[in-house]
């Protein structure tokens, strides 16, 4: 089990009260797997990953899935859209996605990993991230298991729950390494 790189899973399907007491167990297993976690709802519309989706927002950690986008990008000669999602229209906050962004757009491209660079704004980071997925006909979007903020989870779920629950195409959640995460001293 340690020595896994990656499990692949089902994202089952959660209505009513059931999801709102226990949750999806296909995001428990991401939470607790030591690796990679692919999750698939329904069998993929091609047989090789042509387009990733690589949502960038303004947290610190999000960059930490970039070396595996590069890794997946490599092993199917894939094309990575790196999209810069914000759900606030603060200017500091745009900034930092849109540094954070260009700094990702860069470091791909000194790897020689093809891509394309676009900037959303809306409320649902991942209802964002999903509807531009289907604009570039995307075959898996990546995304950090970690709780983000969201004033509606209680409802919802948290972004990366709700992303694994909505997602059409398969969602690859890479864990949080604590060892890279910048911590702030008063």
């Amino acid at each position: 089990y340690a020595s896994t790189d990656l499990i692949v899973c089902g994202a089952e399907l959660i209505k009513g009260m059931r999801r709102f007491w226990n949750g999806s167990e296909t995001y428990k297993l991401i939470k607790a797997a030591p690796c990679y976690v692919l999750s698939i709802q329904k069998p993929m519309k091609r047989d090789t990953i042509k387009n990733i989706v690589l949502p960038i927002d303004s947290t610190q950690e999000t960059r930490q899935k970039v070396p595996a986008a590069i890794q997946m990008a490599k092993l199917f000669d894939a094309t990575i859209h790196v999209l810069g999602v914000s759900s606030s229209n603060n200017s500091d906050i745009m900034r930092t996605v849109k540094g954070y962004t260009e700094q990702v757009a860069d470091f791909m491209t000194e790897r020689e990993v093809s891509i394309k660079v676009d900037f959303l704004q809306g409320t649902n980071l991942t209802d964002v991230s999903l509807h531009y997925a289907d604009q570039v006909d995307a075959d898996m979007l990546m995304m950090m298991a970690i709780e983000e903020p969201n004033p509606y989870g209680m409802f919802e779920g948290s972004f990366p729950e709700q992303m694994i629950l909505k997602s059409q195409i398969p969602v690859m959640a890479i864990k949080l390494r604590e060892d890279l995460k910048v911590s702030y001293f008063a």
